[in-house]
């Protein structure tokens, strides 16, 4: 029998629907995750929705630091009955949208290389990743397995479907690579869609330089909020920006860009030139 299989029913657990929770059970792929984790010691990993420990297991006596964030108290207890004796391993039992950034994480220390990993719920995964990122929270890299749909969305290419605020907003702060495609099969239950395993490397600085942040993200926020228009009328018609269209035609004129350009054709570079040229102190 499999192991997490056989977990399942020796704790008596059911997957929760409203959670989100698909156990992973292939250990061919767990062991590729811990590979492209690759755990060591001075690592600082934090888990999010450890589950039943299929990741867990690989991860942890490992690093100098497993600290796992699971939001179902039975799994927290089983995780702290199969883990807790291991050195290094510490847990909490709440929703890791709650985790103040402003505090210490525990067991922390300043050599510490910090990893972020999760088997995340499908509905919440942009929440999530980007907690991280915009509440500048210190890690070296994330690794996450989330919906194909959502890879490919932080991976897309300007002028694709896939291409969107989501793309610029992780690319801005991180470099994003495809590390494993894993079918549902390898889950119990079986999602109905693909999953993807990704890597977000932090980049030492921002993809490109801004002269403000929040005015770079409301400038992408509105070219996409209507991505089927132009970008003149996208921008022109987002309420907090306050431009008018003459302005933006002439500083696309200015970037030698087709005034009738929508905004999914803008790459990072060409997006913070606009929001630069735009941005009134």
């Amino acid at each position: 029998m499999n192991r997490i299989i056989g977990l399942m029913k020796q704790y008596n657990i059911s997957p929760v629907k409203r959670l989100g929770q698909n156990f992973l059970t292939d250990e061919n792929m767990i062991n590729k995750l811990k590979e492209a984790i690759n755990p060591m010691p001075g690592d600082y990993i934090i888990e999010i929705g450890p589950g039943l420990g299929s990741l867990t297991q690989v991860l942890a006596g490992n690093s100098s630091v497993l600290y796992c964030i699971e939001i179902d108290t039975k799994l927290y207890h089983v995780i702290n009955e199969r883990f807790g004796h291991i050195p290094g391993f510490i847990s909490g039992n709440f929703d890791v949208l709650k985790l103040n950034s402003k505090e210490p994480l525990p067991g922390y220390q300043e050599e510490y290389k910090v990893k972020i990993t999760g088997n995340l719920p499908y509905y919440i995964t942009t929440p999530i990743i980007m907690k991280f990122l915009e509440e500048d929270f210190k890690f070296d890299s994330m690794y996450f397995m989330m919906q194909k749909e959502v890879a490919d969305r932080i991976t897309g290419k300007p002028g694709t479907k896939e291409y969107g605020s989501l793309t610029v907003a992780v690319n801005y702060y991180c470099e994003a690579r495809n590390v494993l495609n894993v079918p549902p099969h390898s889950f119990c239950p079986q999602p109905n869609v693909h999953s993807v395993f990704l890597e977000l490397k932090k980049r030492p600085v921002p993809a490109v330089d801004v002269k403000d942040k929040d005015f770079f993200f409301q400038v992408v926020r509105g070219a996409f909020n209507q991505r089927r228009k132009t970008l003149v009328n996208a921008l022109s018609n987002y309420p907090s920006l306050n431009i008018n269209k003459e302005e933006l035609q002439s500083v696309l004129e200015s970037m030698g860009l087709d005034v009738n350009i929508r905004g999914e054709r803008l790459d990072v570079d060409q997006f913070a030139d606009l929001s630069n040229r735009l941005f009134k102190e």
